[in-house]
This record gives C-alpha cells, sequence and structure tokens, in this order.
C-alpha cells in the first residue's frame, strides 16, 4: 500500500496526500534540539539510502520495510536486535543515529535476494 502510495490495483484506498505525509519527516525536534531525522507520522524513514526507505518497526527485531523505487517490501518477524545507532567521536551515520543498527543489513540482504530472483 505504501509503495503504490495507497493504491490497490487501480484503486485509491488511502488518500496519496495521507501517505506522501506519512514517508515525510515529521518536523519535531529532538531532546538535544537537533531536528528530527527518522519518524514520521509512527512511521520511521530511514535516509542512508540513495532511494527512498521507510517502515515499520515492531518488537524484537519485527519490520516491515518498504522500498517503493525497487518495488519491494521486506519483512522480518524478529528475534532480536542490536541497539539504536548513537554518534560518537570515533563513529559517526547521521543517517542511521536513532535506528536500529542492524537496518542497512535487513535492507542490503533484501536488496541482493531481489538482484537473485531478476528484481529491479
Amino acid at each position: 500500500m505504501v509503495n503504490n502510495r495507497g493504491n490497490w490495483n487501480g484503486t485509491q484506498l488511502v488518500n496519496e496526500a495521507w501517505i506522501n505525509d506519512l514517508c515525510t519527516l515529521a518536523p519535531l525536534k529532538k531532546g538535544d534540539g537537533k531536528p528530527n531525522n527518522v519518524y514520521g507520522y509512527q512511521y520511521w524513514i530511514y535516509t542512508g539510502m540513495p532511494y527512498e526507505v521507510t517502515y515499520f518497526r515492531g518488537m524484537r527485531g519485527q519490520y516491515i520495510i518498504s522500498i517503493p523505487e525497487k518495488d519491494l517490501v521486506i519483512v522480518r518477524t524478529g528475534g532480536n536486535t542490536e541497539p539504536n545507532w548513537v554518534n560518537t567521536e570515533d563513529k559517526k551515520d547521521d543517517a542511521l543515529e536513532g535506528h536500529y543498527q542492524e537496518l542497512p543489513k535487513y535492507i542490503n540482504i533484501g536488496m541482493s535476494l531481489m538482484a537473485q530472483v531478476g528484481g529491479k
């Protein structure tokens, strides 16, 4: 539904503008005063890839990751998680800060599997 901007088989079931807002960073400030770089309408947004990546995140590493440009949805049922990424003086990744550290790994696995079956 997210990948198709609310459209299902030619029928608009969810307002496209609402889906676009869902996939846009909310104009919030974090506790440290920095702009929000991870969150929309109860929906996570990862800006560390050259294409749009948004996702739902549940307990213990459950994910539903949407990558519209690749027509890909990655579902992980969970089991364990690494802690949220925190920038330090030695390691800095502003796009990953606030997300679980393993998120890029799951995206890359999904992309690799898709390539193996001839996807986009």
